[in-house]
């Protein structure tokens, strides 16, 4: 749980006193989002429609980066016009700079993913119910609000009359969300109080031509970010052991700025590695377990 994987961070860096929680928190999801990459522990689905006239896409706010290849070691996509299927493959952004074509294009062959999605408006209301803090945790709430349309988690959050910030968790509802909120006098939501919700950065997929077409499928397999935790019963869907690992990344983040630590950041490394090499092991056996014939003894 979140209180105990912060203790672990923190007791790692050295049981340093004075701990900026938030920035605690943030060196945990940092860690956890690496773990991901390395082991590629999580996979997710981004399924694009296209429209007609458009090149670019906005992915989702989980994306880590693509996950999918083909026995030719490339990273790919799957595009359905509603008949057979078709496997553009990923090239750099720059070769579709390079190379982009003025005409729209029926079935394009190739993407990039890079960042620089669409600029979503700040969302800002005022909380029409009190939230108050609860161990960590905070429940907005604005009957006037759409936040399952305009909302993620891990969006930055501020209480402007509290002076608090922090993340988006989860979204409930149309009208309620819940928030974790650092630095504020009460780290929650007052009858009244004015937020600003600003939406994390995303991807986007760039294709190597307009779309010709509206409504046909691009399919993209991505490794995401776990949900973030920020409070003191959240978790990460690992084994005890991996996020052992992921509390020792942390620890490293944490103690990036300090040239008194260089024996212990290199330590920590270490064993963040090391629980990396373990879970990319058992997923390996994983693998090989689920493709193994039943019939074979």
């Amino acid at each position: 749980m979140g209180v105990l994987l912060i203790q672990n961070v923190i007791n790692a860096a050295g049981g340093i006193a004075e701990a900026d929680l938030k920035f605690a928190y943030e060196c945990l999801n940092a860690s956890a989002e690496e773990f991901v990459r390395l082991v590629k522990a999580l996979w997710g689905q981004a399924t694009v429609t296209t429209v007609e006239g458009q090149q670019a896409y906005d992915l989702p706010a989980d994306f880590i980066e693509p996950a999918y290849r083909n026995r030719s070691n490339r990273f790919v996509g799957k595009y359905s016009d509603g008949s057979p299927r078709f496997w553009p493959v990923l090239v750099e952004a720059e070769e579709i700079f390079q190379t982009t074509l003025i005409d729209p294009k029926e079935v394009p062959r190739r993407f990039a993913v890079m960042d620089g999605g669409q600029d979503e408006a700040r969302l800002t209301g005022a909380a029409t119910a009190d939230g108050p803090e609860a161990n960590g945790e905070a429940i907005l709430t604005d009957a006037s609000a759409t936040f399952t349309a305009s909302v993620q988690a891990g969006d930055a959050i501020f209480n402007t009359a509290d002076e608090a910030e922090g993340y988006v968790l989860s979204v409930t509802d149309d009208t309620r969300l819940i928030a974790a909120l650092f630095n504020g006098e009460d780290n929650g939501f007052g009858n009244g109080d004015g937020y600003v919700i600003v939406p994390a950065p995303k991807k986007q997929v760039i294709f190597e031509a307009p779309s010709m077409t509206a409504g046909h499928t691009f399919i993209l397999p991505y490794l995401r970010k776990p949900a973030p935790v920020y409070s003191k019963f959240g978790r990460f869907p690992f084994s005890a052991e991996a996020t052992l690992a992921i509390c020792y990344g942390a620890a490293v983040r944490f103690l990036s700025d300090d040239e008194t630590s260089e024996k212990k950041t290199r330590h920590l490394r270490g064993l963040f590695t090391e629980g990396v090499n373990q879970a990319k092991a058992e997923r390996a056996l994983g693998i090989l377990a689920s493709r193994r014939d039943p019939n074979r003894r």
